[in-house]
């Protein structure tokens, strides 16, 4: 695919990024295993977190660029759409907490009239954008839920419970609307009864960052009695 020269400026620059913390890493539209059609700009294949100093493995766990990886969590939710058993076609979809894009360009792959990639992180905004348009699909990037100006049918996310604080999440996301979907790989046992376990997908990031082997299986919520 062509890339623009406007894109290959954008690619430029989020090297950059990189490179104070991670010398040599590089980045390139790749892939996804069991996403077929779907390809995101991430940090190369080659890279091997067995190879980092402490110093680099402090900095990816403190302040983690999360745009260089597609998470195992996102990578189940895309598949799951993307297969059709996560239904989004022809519906308003949310993506909470969108990171690089990969659930809200997954969605609008799979049908979905209009979808929203909605996440606080600015650098985050910018790379579903370049994503969605290297993927030649159309998504709405918002700051928060709160923009988006139509009924949702539905609201996904992905790895956003990662901590005790973010349950707050779901009063937020439940407030939009009725039907949410979760996708959690740490979340083993969900303490809100508003949910229900309904799957659970074992995958890794990609490129894999060779997270502790729980992280690989990443459990699905949703908000409805029947999975969609």
């Amino acid at each position: 695919m062509i890339i623009s020269s406007e894109c290959v400026g954008r690619i430029s620059e989020y090297r950059q990024i990189l490179q104070p913390i991670l010398p040599g890493a590089t980045l390139s539209f790749q892939a996804i295993p069991g996403c077929i059609g779907m390809e995101l700009l991430l940090i190369d294949p080659g890279f091997d977190p067995r190879d980092l100093s402490q110093n680099q493995i402090d900095w990816l766990s403190d302040d983690p660029p999360y745009w260089i990886f597609c998470w195992a969590s996102g990578r189940a939710m895309a598949q799951r759409i993307l297969e059709g058993s996560l239904n989004v076609k022809s519906k308003v979809v949310a993506d909470f907490g969108s990171g690089s894009g990969a659930v809200a360009i997954a969605a609008k792959l799979a049908g979905a009239s209009r979808v929203y990639a909605c996440d606080l992180d600015v650098t985050c905004c910018e790379l579903a954008g370049l994503n969605a348009a290297y993927n030649q699909v159309e998504i709405i990037v918002v700051r928060s839920l709160q923009e988006i100006r139509e009924e949702v049918d539905l609201v996904v996310a992905a790895d956003v419970l990662y901590e005790r604080k973010n349950m707050q999440f779901l009063d937020m996301m439940l407030d939009v609307c009725e039907s949410v979907v979760l996708a959690d790989s740490r979340l083993k046992v969900m303490p809100d009864k508003r949910f229900n376990y309904f799957d659970t997908v074992f995958t890794t990031s990609f490129p894999d960052y060779q997270e502790a082997k729980e992280n690989n299986e990443v459990r699905l919520y949703c908000s409805d009695i029947i999975p969609y």
